[in-house]
């Protein structure tokens, strides 16, 4: 089965060039963090879930059917995005029809940088019928 995401209406031609370059490779890289759990991996709920490639991506973005997409961009060195990170699991936890994926910006740096993601902690969210809704920088400070 193929996908042509052109016909997609989620399917900008920023979007389709940031993801579907073939320049986009996922790199997986060993920041010296200890064997136990992670901050992004703690207290993550069921509508969450990790981005791994730009094609994880687009199946990802392709499958939410209708659902409100969060896309959080964060870095395991970024404290903001640590300081965040329990919000965004309560919002999570208290909005289950919405999909929240993340994406670790270290490892998908050129797709990040494609996707115009140049500060963290970033979201952009995105819905079927309507695509990319909006995107934004914020600190724990900003919705609390």
């Amino acid at each position: 089965m193929s996908l042509d995401l052109k016909e997609h209406p989620m399917a900008s031609n920023q979007t389709l060039t940031a993801l579907s370059s073939s320049s986009y490779v996922t790199k997986t890289s060993s920041i010296g963090m200890s064997r136990g759990m992670r901050w992004w991996e703690k207290s993550t709920k069921v509508n969450m879930s990790e981005i791994h490639s730009a094609n994880h991506l687009v199946d990802s973005l392709l499958n939410a059917g209708d659902r409100l997409v969060v896309l959080d961009f964060y870095s395991p060195g970024c404290g903001g995005c640590k300081s965040l990170h329990p919000k965004i699991c309560q919002l999570a936890e208290s909005n289950p029809n919405v999909m929240f994926l993340k994406v670790n910006q270290e490892e998908l740096r050129t797709m990040c940088h494609g996707l115009n993601v140049h500060v963290l902690p970033f979201f952009k969210f995105y819905r079927r019928a309507e695509g990319k809704l909006c995107s934004f920088s914020c600190t724990i400070a900003t919705v609390s």
